[in-house]
């Protein structure tokens, strides 16, 4: 394969790639205060903190499948159109943030052993 065919293939893959939406897994925490949590007792903070997983997981698995629809676009159909995929990254930024700011709560409050 010559080096302009590469090239070519290689810009193209590239710019197949870069209408995707992101992996869930790579998506910062926004940053939460904790003291939104200050009202709540341990138990509560607790509870919060499984909602706030169940979410968490709901969202990923969601923007996961987005991503693989999207490069799946992107490369069988046509390119570019993986972008119309919903990017759910700030929702899963805000409930990433949420659970530092519960699990900073939690350490505070509740003891340090019941954080984890």
């Amino acid at each position: 394969m010559k080096i302009s065919q590469r090239l070519v293939l290689s810009f193209f893959s590239l710019w197949v790639l870069a209408g995707c939406v992101a992996s869930s897994s790579g998506v910062p925490p926004a940053f939460v205060d904790s003291a939104k949590y200050s009202s709540l007792s341990c138990a509560e903070l607790f509870a919060e903190k499984g909602n706030n997983t169940i979410t968490l997981a709901n969202i990923s698995g969601k923007q996961d499948s987005a991503r693989a629809r999207g490069i799946a676009y992107n490369l069988l159909l046509i390119p570019g159109a993986g972008a119309l995929a919903k990017d759910r990254a700030p929702e899963i930024g805000e409930a990433k943030g949420n659970i530092l700011a519960l699990d900073s709560s939690i350490a505070m409050r509740c003891g340090q052993k019941n954080a984890e």
